[in-house]
């Protein structure tokens, strides 16, 4: 029997990575090994079943490797567990990865869908998860991971629907969003010039119920595939026992069906796309937060290092010498010694005393620095260097940023095109042909990021060089809009300044009514002020000559 089950090599090799980002990420309770996830999804991956387990000294020992690794007494455990649980864990890579998310989603995605997708645009995935929610996930996978995939799920109605049931909201499709891990085969098929996926297999989420209370995780296939005749069916398969290992022989078909749209059409295309941090094809791209996730690993490593040295050597310890047993027997056997500068210790002819303090080990503590500046450089934007550090050249400055922009904005572009792929898909699905859905549909997200902030020094001389005539007003306007000092558009901004103008005037009119604004106060017997009286004039021939 075929193996459903199997995944392909080019997956195998990011597993790993995937999960280690994904602890990365969690934070504390996964790297220390305290956090409790299902494993029925995880297990049979060839081979990862091991991956995300309960809490144990496995887990413990996956990110920070035991001192004396060879002693497995108790105490040395018990120490060992002392020794994880004073390191600190630093979460660089999951501020880094909300904050570069911030960027992408600082203004809301513009969406353009016909009336018959907007219902889906406030429920996706079946389950109440909005459009915007959706997509955040989605991007953030893409940051975390280089790697998802959006599937539209057709429901099997049976023989179809007709227009005014899918209008009256009889059955709609969902759009599922899939993590990297739970997309495992994959197959590319070339018909003359024309490239198409023939099978997609995805490990679903599946639960089933136990009692009128508990639910069990359901290990569960869902198989993407065209088959001879050119259309597209599912294939659902689960396993019998759900052991943690599995062969493929150990799982049956559960359900077959299908998909068609609402006038019994079977489609010609699976409803399946990839989206990934580079393009959007089916090969696995290097994940954009891997390299950060690793540096704060060893942050994590060299923090509990530190740590236990402040813990075993950090208090200072007595000593004495030239002491006789005697004098000891004498003066302090059952008595407290007194510390302190109050205290006064009689000590024998050449006696002795003082305080043994070690030498900070400063090693630990500068290779976290290190790290520090490190995840900065990749892109850590929450953790700023303070005094003292290294400076970063404008150029290299320059470079990080453009390297991050770059970065993000291919992620936005790319999960931006899936989802308009699954949209289009949606909309066919809703009754309307591919052509007219591709016209009418189009995903656009925020692509303008605001890395960083003009110091005030900068904004004055801004403005100095706009009040000379040096630059333009929508010069100066697009330089503080692209430093996120100003949002609107220049015929909104100039629009609003004519209305506080106006305002202005009013008002001033109001609390002075012998003044106008910009103007000196009007002169009695003018317009201004028509009934004060005028200036007597002086009469002729008495003032001195002009």
């Amino acid at each position: 029997m075929a193996n459903v089950a199997w995944m392909r090599t080019e997956l195998r090799l990011f597993l790993e990575v995937y999960f280690t980002i994904r602890d990365v990420i969690e934070g504390a309770p996964a790297i220390k090994g305290r956090r409790s996830v299902p494993t029925t999804a995880l297990s049979g991956l060839n081979g990862f079943e091991n991956l995300g387990l309960n809490r144990n000294l496995r887990d413990a020992r996956r990110y920070l490797p035991q001192p004396n690794p060879d002693d497995r007494s108790q105490d040395n455990n018990a120490r060992y567990l002392s020794y994880v649980e004073r390191a600190q864990w630093l979460g660089a890579t999951a501020q880094t990865l909300d904050g570069m998310s911030g960027q992408v989603f600082l203004r809301d995605p513009v969406v353009k869908v016909p009336t018959v997708l907007e219902p889906l645009l406030k429920n996706m995935d079946g389950a109440g998860v909005t459009f915007i929610q959706q997509a955040k996930r989605a991007v953030e996978d893409c940051l975390a991971y280089g790697r998802g995939g959006l599937l539209t799920d057709f429901p099997d109605t049976g023989g179809g629907l007709n227009v005014d049931q899918v209008e009256a909201g009889a059955a709609q499709p969902n759009i599922i969003l899939y993590e990297p891990w739970q997309i495992i085969n994959w197959r590319i098929t070339t018909d003359g010039a024309r490239k198409f996926y023939s099978l997609i297999v995805l490990l679903d989420d599946e639960h089933e119920a136990v009692d009128d209370y508990e639910t069990r995780q359901v290990l569960q296939y869902r198989v993407l595939k065209i088959n001879e005749s050119g259309t597209h069916d599912v294939e659902i398969w689960r396993s019998e026992d759900n052991k943690s290992k599995r062969t493929g022989n150990q799982f049956r078909l559960h359900d077959s069906y299908t998909p068609l749209g609402p006038e019994g059409r079977p489609l010609t295309e699976i409803p399946f796309t990839f989206f990934g941090a580079r393009n959007n094809d089916a090969h696995p791209d290097k994940p954009p937060l891997q390299d950060m996730a690793e540096v704060n690993i060893g942050h994590y490593r060299n923090s509990a290092d530190y740590e236990d040295a402040c813990y075993q050597c950090g208090q200072p310890t007595p000593w004495a010498a030239g002491l006789t047993k005697q004098w000891v027997k004498d003066v302090w056997e059952g008595k407290k010694i007194p510390m302190g500068s109050r205290a006064v210790i009689p000590l024998p002819v050449g006696g002795q005393m003082g305080l043994l303090q070690t030498t900070p080990n400063t090693l630990p503590f500068e290779a976290m620095k290190h790290k520090e500046d490190q995840m900065i450089a990749l892109g850590a934007k929450l953790i700023e260097a303070q005094g003292g550090g290294n400076p970063i050249t404008a150029t290299g400055e320059l470079i990080d940023e453009t390297s991050e922009t770059s970065v993000l904005t291919n992620v936005a572009n790319n999960v931006g095109a899936a989802y308009q792929f699954a949209l289009v898909m949606a909309a066919m699905y809703m009754g309307m042909d591919k052509i007219s859905a591709e016209k009418e549909i189009s995903v656009k997200f925020n692509t303008e990021f605001q890395f960083q902030r003009m110091s005030a020094a900068e904004r004055q001389e801004l403005i100095a060089e706009w009040q000379k005539g040096a630059i333009t007003t929508t010069e100066m306007r697009s330089v503080m809009i692209s430093n996120g000092l100003a949002s609107l558009d220049d015929e909104e901004y100039r629009a609003e300044v004519a209305q506080d103008n106006e305002e202005r005037a009013a008002q001033a009119l109001l609390a002075d009514p012998l003044a106008l604004p910009g103007t000196a106060k009007a002169r009695p017997g003018t317009a201004q002020n028509p009934k004060a009286p005028a200036p007597k004039s002086k009469p002729a021939g008495k003032g001195k000559a002009s």
